[in-house]
């Protein structure tokens, strides 16, 4: 016959077993919520790695693409300073441009001729410069000639990508005619140097 005292001892080890079971699930509970806050702060993580990857490759790319086109301006702008022949048709071009910037009615510049010799290569440099000899002969006020030779010592500048001349010999006419359209006096110039151009092979 089961007496009260053993319902009551039954019911004390089912609370017993009932709190074991309880607290034991609120472990694993607890153990769950960390593991998934971990995870959370995983994922948060990996998509801050992820989006630091991304930020990091495209940097890579927009400078390689901004190295690749520095170098092709650089190119191109040695190209224009020291070709690789002796481009005389772009060298006429660019001396006539600048010629034609600088000449006004109140300032004129009149290029009358611009003659071109043997090329050779240049004794000193060597290793495929090459000299081409020239001679312009111009007529203008004093001060476009200060520009022109202005323009002549500032050649082979990277910035503003003039051919690579020289000059050797700067001769004056100092007696002054006056231009008939302006009654500006004028005076004649004869400006000889060399051109420089590269060639490896």
């Amino acid at each position: 016959m089961i007496t009260a005292n053993k319902i009551h001892k039954s019911y004390i080890v089912l609370i017993i077993l009932l709190l074991i079971i309880l607290v034991a699930n609120l472990y694993s509970f607890q153990q769950y919520r960390n593991l998934k806050n971990t995870f959370t702060a995983f994922s948060t993580v990996n998509q801050k790695l992820d989006g630091a990857l991304a930020d990091s490759q495209a940097l890579l790319a927009k400078f390689q693409s901004d190295d690749a086109l520095e170098k092709a301006q650089y190119n191109d702008a040695l190209t224009k300073i020291l070709p690789n022949e002796e481009a005389i048709t772009d060298l006429n071009r660019d001396v006539e441009n600048f010629v034609n910037s600088i000449n006004s009615t109140s300032n004129p510049i009149f290029l009358e001729k611009i003659s071109y010799g043997k090329m050779e290569e240049d004794k000193i440099a060597q290793s495929g410069i090459y000299q081409l000899p020239f001679s312009m002969n111009f007529a203008s006020t004093e001060d476009n000639f200060q520009k022109m030779i202005a323009y002549f010592e500032s050649s082979g500048n990277l910035e503003n990508q003039t051919r690579l001349m020289e000059l050797t010999k700067i001769s004056a006419n100092w007696q002054g005619e006056q231009d008939q359209s302006s009654n500006i006096e004028l005076y004649n110039f004869v400006l000889e140097g060399k051109a420089y151009f590269y060639n490896g092979i």
